[in-house]
């Protein structure tokens, strides 16, 4: 019915049943491009020059708006448009009951001189006009034919082909599909904004949701630190076990626990076997066998007194690191502090220790305290070599890391107390993990003094490369599990399940638990529950406002079906439109999202929340899915009316 009413009917309404958004020419162009063909403005012109539909000056009222025009003019447009398809018949409704007589007349003399090519069939209750310009007259009462009769006094046999009927139904073209469709965006502008607010808001908590939960801490931990110029990081344990217990009565239980803090031989096997794989042995300063004491190595060698704000200096020695005396510089990344005049070297033997710039600035600061606890000025980095720390290590080098220290050394000041407790950045920065707080001993020194050979973690020269760096994580990670009967008369059946692996810990690692809030299951959960409760809200609101929309625009639509118009271009007007919609609250989520990220990364100083692959093809289905959902069914409702019934809003 579509194709037929496409290539082989023209209507000619009443009311004229134009499009007012479009002008006389586009009106009568519009019929002929649901044909598929392409509608030229001489081709346009042509018919309305024979409709007489000129202007004064001789040319066409091709560009004129329709509320610019006449009742005859606007008439005579509709007739334009049945024509320009060059249709088999020409069926007009009433087609003067809105004129004037004169103009009624016009019209009659050009029906009757167009039905010399082809039949006209009009429906009226002018029994005078039909008399005079109808060649056949079919008089209907009651839905029923009371008299049927031929005007001219010898009938002329007629042979009439049949109505030739396209097997392809009109296409409505890309441009009016999506002209028309972000045309009806103007219809509610307040029901819009409301709806578009919420949606935002909505698809917001969603995608932010999906970002703190694809968030990947090592990437980002890795990533600042290739930007900040850290060279090296401390590759720690992050080894859980999975127990799983089911006893003779059917009860079971389940838990999860952390069951090493170090590396395990495997691990460290599968490190060796790397090819550019840099990683030196590291053990917490504590741990060492010839401390002795409660305090960390290094602390008694700092006035406490003086210092007492910088947590990395009044701590000791976070860690020592074993370095290999000919290729340990190159290995962690080390270079003489240039401002030594004599010799700077790695430890020789286990009773030699090297420091960092970082260490010799804090002495330098605030003075070197001796074993006998007696304090000394430093004015130079050469004062520092020979010294000896508590006793038990001489210092022989003294070494500048690739970490920058200004941001850690504005909080050891007394007159920064204040900003050093309060200010997040501090207390975050000391968090992390600072290879220029280390100190540096000889290869071998943990499997030589440690019974048990402790060294909980290793440092490790970053590759500048993600995608390495996490690879080897990949490489040193593996599982395997125990399983036995520990009471076997009880008939107890206990499994554990053992994951090893590593994660790297840089300088911001304190940054990253800052913001684990945002990683919480309980606040991910939360989020998703709202913006699914949203969701599901501004669904329903975007299908009340498009039908709404639909109920305003169903004359214009209902005008297009009756041209010949398929259902799915309705479908496609209506699914523009929301799409369009679509596109405004992916726009704007994007943008929502991005500052709240934004936001978030300032916060906490660490790019850690960043819209990746996952969470943006989530808002795009997000988005375009709701807006899919919310006009298919209005769209199918009112494509399913007769075309006649849309036009009269039935």
């Amino acid at each position: 019915m579509d194709g037929y009413r496409n290539n082989s009917v023209g209507f000619v309404f009443q009311e004229y049943n134009l499009l007012d958004n479009y002008t006389a020419g586009a009106n009568v162009a519009l019929a002929l491009e649901l044909q598929g063909k392409k509608a030229t403005r001489d081709e346009v012109d042509a018919i309305l020059r024979e409709l007489d539909l000129v202007n004064d000056d001789g040319t066409t009222l091709y560009d004129r708006h329709i509320n610019e025009l006449s009742g005859g003019q606007k008439q005579r447009i509709a007739i334009a448009r049945a024509l320009i398809k060059d249709p088999k018949i020409i069926l007009a409704d009433e087609p003067t009951g809105a004129l004037d007589s004169d103009t009624g007349a016009e019209l009659y003399e050009l029906f009757k001189r167009l039905s010399a090519s082809r039949l006209i069939i009009i429906v009226s209750h002018d029994i005078e006009s039909a008399k005079k310009y109808g060649d056949r007259i079919i008089e209907l009462k009651d839905g029923a034919v009371i008299s049927d009769t031929q005007q001219e006094e010898e009938e002329k046999e007629q042979v009439l082909e049949p109505a030739y009927c396209s097997a392809a139904p009109g296409k409505l073209p890309a441009r009016r599909t999506v002209s028309m469709g972000l045309a009806g965006l103007r219809c509610k502008p307040f029901r819009l904004v409301i709806s578009v607010i919420l949606a935002v808001i909505s698809f917001t908590f969603a995608c932010f949701a999906t970002v703190a939960a694809t968030t990947d801490v090592m990437t980002a931990e890795l990533r600042t630190s290739y930007k900040n110029g850290v060279k090296t990081a401390v590759l720690m344990a992050d080894s859980w076990a999975y127990s799983h217990k089911e006893y003779s009565d059917g009860y079971t239980t389940e838990g999860k626990f952390e069951f090493t803090r170090n590396l395990e031989e495997e691990q460290v096997k599968r490190l060796s076997e790397m090819d550019n794989c840099t990683v030196m042995n590291i053990v917490p300063a504590y741990e060492l066998p010839l401390f002795l004491g409660s305090n960390n190595l290094g602390r008694k060698s700092v006035p406490e007194a003086d210092n007492p704000y910088n947590d990395l200096a009044k701590s000791g020695f976070q860690r020592v690191v074993e370095l290999d005396p000919e290729t340990g510089e190159e290995d962690a990344c080390l270079t003489p502090d240039p401002r030594l005049t004599v010799e700077c070297r790695l430890p020789q033997n286990f009773q030699e220790i090297a420091i960092t710039d970082y260490w010799a600035d804090m002495y330098m600061r605030f003075g070197f305290v001796d074993e006998g606890g007696v304090k000394h000025e430093i004015k130079s980095p050469d004062e520092l070599i020979g010294k000896t720390i508590e006793g038990i290590f001489t210092i022989c080098g003294i070494y500048k890391t690739e970490e920058d220290q200004a941001e850690l050394k504005q909080y050891d000041h007394n007159e920064y107390a204040y900003e050093y407790v309060t200010n997040d950045y501090a207390r975050y920065l000391l968090g992390g993990e600072h290879p220029m707080a280390y100190a540096f001993v000889r290869e071998g020194y943990c499997a030589e003094f440690c019974p048990q050979g402790v060294t909980y973690a290793r440092l490790y020269q970053l590759s500048g490369s993600i995608s390495k760096d996490k690879k080897l994580i990949e490489e040193i990670s593996y599982s395997y599990y125990v399983e036995w009967l520990p009471e076997e008369n009880l008939g107890t059946y206990t499994r554990l399940d053992y994951s090893p692996s590593a994660t790297y810990r840089t300088r911001y690692a304190g940054f990253a638990e800052a913001s684990e809030f945002f990683r919480d299951e309980s606040f991910l959960t939360g989020a998703t529950v709202i913006s699914v409760c949203f969701a599901i809200f501004s669904a329903l609101l975007l299908m009340s406002f498009l039908s709404a929309n639909m109920e305003a625009r169903k004359h214009e639509l209902g005008i297009l079906r009756a041209l010949g118009a398929r259902t799915f271009d309705v479908v496609k007007i209506c699914m523009t439109e929301s799409f369009a919609i679509a596109c405004i609250d992916f726009i704007l989520t994007l943008i929502l999202t991005g500052i709240a990220c934004l936001i978030l990364n300032i916060k906490y100083y660490l790019w850690l929340f960043v819209i990746g692959i996952i969470p943006l093809a989530s808002l795009i289905l997000l988005c375009f899915g709701v807006a899919a959902l919310a006009t298919i069914i209005p769209a199918l409702r009112l494509a399913k009316k007769k075309p006649v019934d849309v036009i009269r809003g039935k």
